[in-house]
């Protein structure tokens, strides 16, 4: 065991000390302290049963105020409850309605939309001569003026009242008047025939009657008819009865025929290079008439022509022979001649004098052939070469002012065109001609040969023996 340290062991002793000497007199204070003690324990004490017997007193109605305070809460909590499924029930009502008011806010916005997309349809598949007779039901401004959906939705739908109206009317035949546009540009009144699509019209005076187009402008365009056309036409409006023409492209075919060119701006339009083409097309029209006309004064010489001549010659009658061929419209007869005048000659000599004839009537029966070839082979390339200057051109244009005129673009190119179809329609007849011509021309000489060689056969064939 550790011993005590020598400092701990003096403080035990100086302690010991000290209790010894203060030990009487704190007895002494003890004893005052422990009175003390007592009289407040029982001055404490009686406060203690004071508020004991207060308290004792107090309970009973703390405890009723404490139960009427609980069943109170307990009633506010039920009213509480009450209150907040209340709340909750009308929360859910109030949505409900709020649902029932989009879904219904969104029906109406969905029938204004169809009814405005049937508004816009409707105006569009009005003819031009009626715009200015359904305007007011047209008019968008009374209708954007309207500050509730129910006050469009009756205005679209007086406009749906009208377009039934209307279709009834079509689908019978329905009349009214109107302005007109006439083709020098003067609007002109009268009365207008509506047959669904169709429009027909009569002017006042009765001078003027036509089919009603769609133009550029915004007044419906007059295209005049004539002859039986106008009287029916006018019968119609006067009559309620009559004979009309019938357009089933809805005027696209009178807007067609409108933009028709004459023969003679369509060849301006083609350009410098359609000249040429031209020119090369009359000289090969000329020289394929005389060709032809040249062609047709040949026939074909008779099957006993050659044995007849020979058995003339052989007889020594050369000037009948002769006298024979002068009637004789085939080239062949130059031919013939010579083989008779040279009868008594040899035979090489004789072939040599048919062949020499033969030759000299070849450039004859080819000539202008070269022409018509060479136009069927040039005229195509002339044409290709114009269409290129031309798209050469419109590429120019399409540098210099962009592409947003389509219209102005084609119409270039349309005239670049032409001289393709120029190229075409010249090249094509003529190749046919070239061809005709020549294999008649190539059967001549090959009938001229045939003969030619019919005619030294039978001038040389050895005679029969006796």
């Amino acid at each position: 065991m550790n011993r005590p340290r020598p400092l701990f062991r003096s403080l035990t002793v100086l302690a010991a000390a000290a209790s010894s000497l203060g030990f009487a007199s704190a007895q002494d204070d003890f004893s005052r302290a422990a009175a003390s003690a007592r009289r407040d324990l029982d001055d404490a004490l009686a406060r203690l049963a004071t508020q004991r017997q207060s308290i004792a007193e107090e309970k009973i109605p703390l405890a009723e105020e404490l139960r009427s305070v609980t069943a109170e809460v307990q009633q506010q909590r039920r009213t509480a409850d009450m209150a907040r499924k209340e709340r909750d029930s009308r929360i859910y009502d109030l949505n409900a309605v709020e649902a029932r008011n989009r879904a219904a806010r969104e029906e109406a916005a969905y029938i204004d939309n169809l009814l405005s997309d049937y508004a816009s349809q409707f105006e569009a598949r009005l003819h031009l001569a009626e715009t200015a007779r359904y305007a007011d039901v047209l008019d968008p401004a009374p209708v954007s003026a309207e500050s509730t959906s129910e006050g469009r939705i009756a205005k679209r739908l007086k406009l749906v009242g009208t377009a039934l109206d209307r279709l009834e009317a079509v689908l019978g035949g329905d009349r009214f008047q109107g302005d007109v546009l006439t083709q020098d540009g003067d609007l002109t009144g009268g009365a207008f025939a509506l047959f669904g699509p169709l429009a027909y019209f009569s002017a006042a005076d009765g001078k003027t009657q036509g089919v009603c187009v769609s133009g550029r402008s915004l007044q419906p365009r007059l295209h005049p008819v004539s002859g039986k056309f106008a009287h029916g036409v006018g019968a119609l409006l006067r009559d309620g009865a009559g004979t009309a023409p019938v357009d089933v492209s809805l005027g696209n075919a009178i807007a067609f025929e409108a933009t028709r060119d004459t023969l003679w701006e369509h060849i301006r339009k083609g350009g410098f290079w359609v000249y040429p083409i031209m020119l090369l097309a009359l000289a090969a029209t000329a020289a394929a008439i005389v060709k032809w006309r040249q062609i047709a004064a040949i026939k074909p010489p008779p099957d006993r022509l050659v044995p007849d001549l020979l058995s003339m010659v052989k007889r020594g009658d050369q000037q009948a022979a002769l006298a024979a061929l002068e009637s004789l419209p085939h080239p062949s007869k130059n031919m013939l001649r010579e083989g008779i005048r040279h009868a008594q000659d040899p035979r090489e000599m004789v072939e040599e004098v048919l062949y020499e004839q033969w030759l000299e009537e070849q450039p004859k029966l080819q000539k202008w052939l070269t022409l018509i070839g060479v136009t069927a082979a040039t005229a195509p390339l002339l044409g290709l070469l114009g269409t290129v200057t031309g798209m050469i051109t419109t590429f120019g244009f399409i540098q210099v002012l962009g592409t947003g005129d389509a219209k102005k673009l084609s119409a270039g190119i349309y005239e670049a065109l032409i001289t393709t179809e120029f190229g075409l329609v010249v090249a094509i007849p003529a190749l046919l001609l070239h061809a005709f011509l020549n294999r008649r021309v190539h059967g001549i000489l090959n009938s001229m040969e045939q003969i030619g060689v019919s005619f030294v056969n039978g001038l040389y064939a050895p005679r029969p023996s006796a």
